[in-house]
């Protein structure tokens, strides 16, 4: 039985320049899912999401006014049907995870950009979007492709099994959009 291979082609051990190879690819990968939750900057105004306002209000409420009643920041950014009233006020339906996420984001950012109103919130809202869910999920989406790399019988495993799930799921909308979905999967699988 000599030249031949007792093992099917898949369950082959990859070579060092499979293996960098896989690694390449796979990061060229995690690289464009990058850059697509960078450059994608949304369908709507954020005021125009029910989901993502009731969010983005309580971070402002949180920061601006030490409150979690949406109160003001309803009148700043606008009305939505996300929100609970109780005692007079409203509230963000939404469960606060993200938001207490985006806080200290919000605040860093309030530095050199001006308190969001309804022509001005684009570009803080972007930026919080950005440096909260985005990079969690590229680095979780980065983690889970090495080890999927770790794993997988052949070099092209990694690469197509990360390609799939960065871009061929809904995974790429939830990482560019301030909803929790992602940004909570992606939290605990990076921790």
């Amino acid at each position: 039985m000599s030249g031949v291979s007792m093992h099917p082609p898949l369950a082959r051990t990859a070579t060092g320049g499979d293996v960098r190879w896989s690694r390449r690819a796979s990061l060229l990968v995690v690289g464009v899912f990058a850059f697509l939750t960078v450059y994608f900057r949304g369908v709507f105004t954020p005021w125009a999401n029910p989901n993502e306002l009731s969010r983005f209000e309580a971070v402002i409420s949180m920061a601006e006014w030490n409150t979690f009643s949406i109160d003001r920041a309803i009148e700043a950014l606008g009305d939505h049907e996300d929100k609970s009233a109780a005692n007079g006020h409203f509230y963000s339906n939404k469960a606060p995870g993200l938001g207490f996420a985006a806080y200290p984001v919000y605040r860093v950012l309030r530095i050199g950009l001006p308190m969001p109103s309804f022509a001005t919130a684009n570009a803080i809202f972007w930026l919080m979007r950005l440096f909260t869910v985005s990079v969690v999920c590229t680095f979780a989406l980065w983690r889970f492709s090495r080890r999927v790399a770790e794993i997988a019988t052949a070099p092209w495993v990694a690469p197509l099994v990360t390609l799939a799930v960065g871009m061929g799921t809904t995974y790429l909308f939830y990482a560019r959009s301030f909803f929790s979905h992602a940004w909570t999967a992606a939290a605990a699988k990076s921790a």
